[in-house]
C-alpha cells in the first residue's frame, strides 16, 4: 500500500508534475500526481482548490494526451500559471536520471 501525502502549492512555489487526466475530478478533490524535483520523483495527492481548478480546466481540455506533464506556478492566493512541463534527462554510463 502506498502512503501518499496531501499537498498544496503555496504562493511563490513552482512544481513540475505529471498526472492522468482521467483522474482529475475538479474542485475539492485530491489528484494523485508525480512531482519531479531535483533528481527524484515523489508521489503525492495534490489538493485542488477553486483557483487551481479554474487554471487547470483549459489545459485538461486542450490536448487528447492521456497524461498531463505540466509546471504549475502559484503567483498569488487566487492565481496559478500553468505551463508545459520540462525535465532534463541525462544519461550517465548505463543509467538514466531525470
Amino acid at each position: 500500500m502506498l502512503n501518499w501525502d496531501s499537498m498544496k502549492i503555496e504562493v511563490g512555489e513552482r512544481k513540475t508534475l505529471e498526472f492522468k487526466k482521467n483522474e482529475y475530478r475538479g474542485t475539492g478533490s485530491l489528484l494523485p500526481v508525480s512531482i519531479y524535483e531535483h533528481e527524484r520523483v515523489d508521489f503525492e495527492l495534490l489538493e485542488i482548490n477553486k483557483s487551481l481548478a479554474k487554471s487547470l480546466i483549459p489545459f485538461i481540455h486542450s490536448t487528447e494526451n492521456e497524461n498531463a506533464f505540466i509546471t504549475i506556478i502559484r503567483i498569488s492566493l487566487k492565481s496559478y500559471l500553468i505551463l508545459p512541463g520540462a525535465a532534463i534527462i541525462e544519461k550517465v554510463g548505463k543509467s538514466v536520471s531525470a
